[in-house]
């Protein structure tokens, strides 16, 4: 199944999500989001570490726990969700070539899809003036995080993707104006990465990587 047969089908079940949390009146509805979401990452992480497993299972059940007090983007609120678990310093140990590693490694490794590796800095990044500085900051250079911060580097960004996607999919369900998810807000891990490749290009990606780490420091 490629990527965007995927999403077809990511976008068929969060309807039939939809559906449930309308008709299940009696039903909490956390708990039909909670349920959702642990099959989706049982099956998403079937050959993860336990370790790994278990960390996103308590970051799916305390985003539906403090459902009621987030507010902000689906980014901003994956972060005050991912800083009660991971809070370990990252920036300052990578370069932006460790970030594209990690995205063409996990997309290779979700869905066998081998991406060209050059990338584009931006000269002038998108950003305000810190995200820039910090940008330019971690732009040149080789991969050069260590064994132990590229596991937490790999922790917090897929972390964040898998957060990002369930307040995408929340927003969706419960609100009565809801933006239309994408084909790389919406996907399997690795397919959504792949996607946003596709249709903005690996720069782009990276850039988008970066601001995830960037908020989760700040």
């Amino acid at each position: 199944m490629n990527c965007q047969e995927q999403f077809e089908l990511w976008k068929q079940q969060v309807l039939k999500l939809k559906n449930s949390v309308t008709s299940l009146s009696e039903t909490e509805p956390g708990n039909v989001l909670q349920h959702f979401f642990l099959q989706a990452s049982q099956t998403e992480l079937e050959k993860e570490l336990e370790t790994f497993k278990t960390l996103i299972k308590n970051l799916i059940n305390e985003a539906i726990r403090r459902d009621d007090s987030l507010t902000g983007t689906p980014r901003q609120r994956s972060i005050s969700v991912i800083r009660h678990f991971i809070t370990e310093p990252i920036l300052r140990d990578i370069t932006l070539a460790d970030i594209r590693n990690i995205a063409v490694f996990e997309i290779y490794k979700q869905c066998g899809i081998t991406v060209d590796t050059y990338f584009d800095r931006y000269s002038s990044p998108p950003g305000n003036a810190d995200q820039n500085e910090q940008y330019n900051n971690i732009a040149h250079g080789g991969a050069r995080a260590s064994a132990e911060t590229t596991k937490n580097l790999t922790n917090v960004l897929v972390s964040m993707q898998i957060l990002k996607r369930f307040f995408v999919v929340h927003d969706f369900v419960f609100d009565s104006n809801p933006a239309t998810p994408n084909s790389y807000t919406l996907n399997w891990l690795g397919a959504m990465w792949a996607s946003h490749v596709q249709h903005n290009g690996l720069s782009d990606l990276v850039w988008e990587l970066f601001l995830d780490l960037w908020y989760y420091e700040k």
